[in-house]
């Protein structure tokens, strides 16, 4: 009679305490992070940013994530890089190598290093070219595979981290050639006015790095609604030339938004980011189709609730667009979920993980062998 009491007992509290919670897979919560996608290795590399506990605790994490088995691992490595934050971030195919430059060790400082992350064997490395872009944060940076060269536009310092006390928004371009370990300035006669906070994308079909949006400093502070851009802006390194795409239609101005380019459906992809117009933090989907110099909003079915300071790139084995944590409103609310986004059905879909039971782990193996038990019993029982 005590077996089959324990044996009933074991099932119920199997039945209980098993059931599945949905969550994330991620092993990090991030918002002002980069992310990029390692195409030799099939994975997502993300580096730095800023954790649940705000402003004050920058990290040097390195993570990577597989679309294929979803999952996340933490990368240990032998060194890190000097900066954490509002670093420039991209991955040269060539090479199989992920550069970052500028950005942030701590708050109100800024960086002039450049380092380099080796795929191959999860190393990090001070490259230390003989010239640089100088300090900065804010940097934005993207790879152009036809040239075999990373480009780099904008980037700037506040006024904390400024001997002069005062914010500047460069305006310049610099493109850095991982091969020969050098930084040049190119900045064309005509260039986009300097900015913050916008969203970049390499066209690799049409050859050209977009820009969308971003922050312009005036006197009107960040109460102005002139200083949200809605420009669009395309850079050709080959005749070292920027174009202004704007037009009448497209998207309000924002900032905090993201943009990655789709080479299967030759569509750049952005999603989120901050409207002054509103005050809203949008999760609108936008594609923009370089060929035709045409944004169109889509009608896209779910959508992350982290509306901006996430990362965002394209997997092209996959064929999805990867979007890792980010906030909603405060920088207190970050997010370790991963969406993605396939422009052929027009869907986001949550990464969603079967997290194990509730049940503490020293009632594991309990719970187990009381099931076992129980087992047994029933089986004994059956054979008298």
């Amino acid at each position: 009679m005590l077996l089959v009491t324990i044996a009933i007992f074991a099932l119920l509290l199997f039945s209980v305490n098993f059931a599945p919670v949905i969550g994330s897979c991620s092993v990090v919560q991030k918002a002002y992070h980069n992310m990029v996608y390692d195409s030799e290795n099939d994975r997502m590399i993300v580096y730095g940013g800023i954790t649940k506990t705000g402003y004050d605790h920058f990290t040097d994490d390195t993570v990577t994530y597989d679309f294929n088995s979803n999952t996340w691992e933490k990368i240990t490595a032998n060194q890190y890089p000097y900066q954490k934050t509002s670093m420039g971030m991209a991955y040269d195919s060539e090479s199989n190598k992920t550069i970052i430059y500028g950005g942030s060790p701590e708050k109100d400082v800024a960086s002039n290093q450049t380092w380099v992350f080796d795929s191959n064997d999860n190393t990090w490395v001070n490259a230390a070219p003989t010239t640089n872009p100088g300090l900065r944060g804010g940097v934005y940076m993207v790879y152009d595979s036809e040239s075999d060269v990373i480009v780099l536009f904008c980037g700037g310092l506040d006024e904390d981290a400024n001997p002069l006390g005062v914010s500047i928004s460069y305006n310049d371009t610099w493109v850095f050639n991982y091969n020969a370990n050098t930084w040049t300035n190119v900045t064309p006669a005509i260039s986009p006015p300097g900015r913050h906070s916008f969203g970049i994308a390499y066209d690799s079909e049409s050859d050209r790095v977009i820009i969308f949006g971003g922050f312009l400093y005036g006197s009107g502070g960040y109460f102005a609604d002139e200083y949200y851009s809605k420009e669009t802006w395309a850079f050709d390194y080959n005749s070292n030339s920027w174009e202004n795409l704007t037009t009448s239609s497209g998207p309000d101005g924002r900032t905090h938004h993201n943009m990655a380019y789709d080479s299967e459906s030759d569509r750049i992809i952005m999603f989120g980011g901050y409207h002054y117009a509103d005050d809203s933090y949008g999760d609108e989907t936008w594609s923009f189709d370089y060929n035709s110099n045409t944004w169109t909003q889509k009608d896209a079915l779910g959508t992350s609730p982290f509306k901006y300071k996430q990362s965002m790139a394209y997997d092209s084995e996959s064929d999805k667009i990867i979007i890792f944590g980010g906030s909603s409103t405060s920088v207190y609310d970050i997010s370790d979920e991963t969406w993605t986004y396939d422009y052929n059905s027009d869907i986001w879909t949550f990464m969603e993980c079967i997290i194990p039971t509730e049940t503490p782990l020293f009632l594991y193996s309990t719970v187990v062998s009381l099931n076992l038990l129980a087992t047994l019993v029933v089986i004994r029982r059956r054979n008298k």
